[in-house]
């Protein structure tokens, strides 16, 4: 029997600069539907519309072009329409090589943060997911 698709979460997040802790703030979310994948047009179309804003909202006396994107490699966030928006919007990215046996910097940070919020709780469904992390 085939597993059934499940939706995948695309977050972004950010946490205050000088904060040591695993506590952090989620700029946007979004659950992409099993029929849609996140591309470059996707993905810059969120950094223009969902996360600047939100970004300036949160650190209004921080400059938004103090923003530096811990993101991975994949291509629809290192393709050259993402690099393009980001270097519009006066951010930067800040790399991990491609093919790294470890996690990218943002993996690493967002699975202990979210060990943590998720305490051992289990869902039945994606449903249930969704709910929990928006709320």
């Amino acid at each position: 029997m085939a597993a059934k698709p499940s939706r995948m979460c695309c977050m972004i997040v950010d946490r205050e600069p000088a904060s040591h802790q695993t506590a952090f703030a989620v700029l946007y979310v979004d659950f992409l539907s099993t029929q849609r994948s996140t591309n470059a047009p996707y993905y810059s179309n969120v950094l223009k519309t969902q996360v600047k804003p939100a970004y300036r909202s949160k650190w209004r006396s921080i400059p938004a072009r103090s923003a530096i994107l811990p993101q991975e490699n994949a291509r629809s966030y290192a393709g050259r329409l993402s690099l393009d928006t980001i270097s519009k919007l006066g951010w930067e990215v800040l790399e991990h090589p491609h093919y790294s046996p470890d996690l990218s910097p943002c993996d690493s940070y967002m699975f202990g943060a979210l060990t943590e919020t998720l305490g051992g709780q289990r869902f039945d469904n994606d449903d249930e997911v969704e709910e929990f992390v928006r709320t």
